[in-house]
């Protein structure tokens, strides 16, 4: 994926975020279809600080995968990401300090992975927050 694109990406979502903008995932999926991408999943969880949700998909070989992670509520400081393979592998992960993550994956085979994420941070820690990830593939050149 291109620069251009996580800095378009990491902009919609933080002013999204800030701005209380309830077409986030509409506005990531124009983005992301823009360069070519198309939507495979959009899962959503309500987790407290400190506790994750996850989802397993298969992942295909010959494509490219980005998985993006953010709140739909306010309140989420830190949202953290990991894939791992069927083994319990991490294999790839995004764990800045930001309240979005971008993450993207090559596989080498096809395979199920297991999507995990995490509110690390919150304003309030016994809170469930809404949080989001969608999985955006395109055919690997």
């Amino acid at each position: 994926m291109k620069k251009l694109t996580l800095l378009l990406l990491g902009f919609c979502i933080f002013t999204g975020i800030y701005a209380q903008n309830t077409n986030l995932e509409q506005e990531i999926k124009v983005i992301m279809e823009s360069y070519g991408y198309e939507l495979s999943t959009s899962q959503y969880a309500y987790i407290s600080e400190g506790n994750t949700a996850y989802h397993y998909k298969t992942f295909y070989e010959g494509n490219d995968y980005a998985i993006i992670g953010f709140p739909e509520d306010n309140g989420v400081n830190d949202i953290d990401l990991y894939l791992y393979d069927g083994d319990g592998t991490l294999l790839a992960e995004g764990s800045s300090e930001d309240n979005y993550e971008i993450l993207e994956y090559t596989p080498y085979s096809t395979r199920e992975m297991k999507i995990v994420i995490e509110n690390y941070d919150s304003d309030y820690s016994s809170t469930e927050y809404k949080v989001k990830f969608m999985i955006f593939w395109i055919e690997s050149e």
